[in-house]
């Protein structure tokens, strides 16, 4: 069996893992080769998940050099692990790979807040979710929902 871990682009240009799994299959006499793919469903640092470098992202070539630096190093040791369990069912290889990766991108990226993917947006986008009308109302909506939840006592800033 043939094992892939590939980084992906849609179309539209957005990246994602997807896990490759290819083998030889007889069948009748004749040989195919049956392929089997799995989208990793975890979330691309911003370093991955632009394909050029942006200023409002602040990410520069140094940044970038360093970061496929660790990835490579990670993959040459995550190599040997997935080899071993090339016999595994994909939903086992998968889960195995996703954890890895989980757990690489928590230790070489800023984006995370333990279990929690932050990515890093900018100034821009960041301005225009707080100006943002529904995210605002809804905010007010449920706000003493909320202070209830956390009993906390409403405060008005004035």
């Amino acid at each position: 069996a043939i094992i892939a871990l590939v980084l992906h682009e849609r179309k539209q240009g957005d990246r994602f893992w997807n896990l490759l799994r290819m083998q030889y299959v007889t069948l009748q006499a004749k040989q195919y080769i049956f392929c089997v793919t799995s989208v990793l469903p975890l979330p691309l640092p911003t370093i991955v998940r632009e394909s050029r470098f942006l200023p409002e992202n602040q990410l520069d070539e140094a940044q970038f050099s360093c970061f496929l630096d660790a990835l490579h190093t990670f993959l040459d040791q995550l190599r040997p692990k997935v080899h071993c369990q090339t016999s595994e069912p994909m939903e086992a290889l998968t889960s195995m790979i996703l954890k890895s990766l989980l757990a690489f991108m928590k230790s070489n990226t800023s984006e995370f807040e333990g279990d929690h993917w932050v990515p890093l947006l900018g100034l821009d986008k960041t301005y225009a979710f707080q100006q943002d009308v529904k995210w605002a109302g809804i905010l007010t909506e449920v706000q003493s929902s909320l202070y209830q939840i956390w009993e906390v006592s409403e405060r008005h800033d004035e």
